[in-house]
């Protein structure tokens, strides 16, 4: 929500969304479009059907070595705004497609975290790089940021991919699930549901722990715990999350 809105509206502009089928970037796009912007998203080809379910207006391959050719075809003047997941890989090609005076907001980029920076380019159409860490994101912009997504969900503009459903008592292995599809999304493309047995692609963002019975006062089958896939530091060992079972606290 910081990403698309945080730099201020988007209706009437053109957004650029890098990493398209990713839990962030998949958001991204149905925000920009529910604000009104034109969208433009990068990803993986398998990816392209769930980044246009989003409703990204134009779809491209991110390996695409004309990738930059193609959307100044459509913008000529460049996009108003780029999200980049992955500042260090697409730090070429941001400059190339970014307007005179454009924005960046960052928020990744863990396959690179010490690119070698082309100043010239960013400093001769004065592009703006916002970087966005949600966990020190101020007050203010974190409260603006959660309204927006409260006001898009109450539009019916957001649909929350679910990956799988956990019973609480399981929240370990829904952890052990968010490692196991990121080492898989190299060499998979596809998982299978567990409560379907259909095959599910790993875009597929989430996976979430459904609390079941009662906890205190709370309707503990309206109580559930998501967390994207993807959030989880790669460099981070694996943890174990333990369920507090067959007591009055969660």
């Amino acid at each position: 929500s910081y990403c698309t809105l945080g730099d201020g509206p988007v209706k009437g502009k053109t957004v650029f969304v890098s990493g398209g089928a990713g839990a962030v970037g998949h958001t991204c796009i149905q925000l920009a479009k529910w604000s009104g912007a034109n969208v433009i998203a990068s990803g993986s080809e398998n990816g392209f059907e769930h980044i246009r379910d989003a409703g990204a207006d134009h779809v491209f391959d991110y390996r695409d070595p004309d990738l930059s050719k193609k959307i100044l075809d459509i913008c000529p003047d460049g996009v108003d705004r780029a999200i980049e997941v992955e500042f260090g890989e697409n730090v070429n090609l941001l400059h190339k497609i970014g307007r005179q005076n454009g924005e960046i907001s960052l928020y990744g980029g863990a396959k690179n975290m010490n690119p070698s920076f082309p100043f010239g380019p960013y400093l001769f159409k004065a592009l703006t790089i916002n970087i966005a860490l949600i966990y020190i994101l101020p007050k203010q912009c974190r409260d603006l940021a959660i309204q927006a997504l409260h006001n898009a969900h109450s539009d019916g503009a957001l649909k929350m991919a679910v990956g799988d459903v956990f019973n609480l008592e399981e929240c370990a292995l829904s952890h052990d699930a968010t490692l196991e599809t990121q080492t898989r999304r190299e060499t998979s493309g596809e998982r299978t549901n567990r409560q379907t047995g259909r095959l599910t692609g790993l875009n597929q963002n989430f996976t979430v722990s459904r609390c079941l019975g009662d906890v205190g006062a709370l309707d503990c089958d309206k109580l559930s715990l998501v967390i994207p896939l993807g959030t989880l530091n790669a460099n981070l060992k694996p943890f174990h999350a333990q369920a507090c079972v067959g007591t009055d606290k969660a």
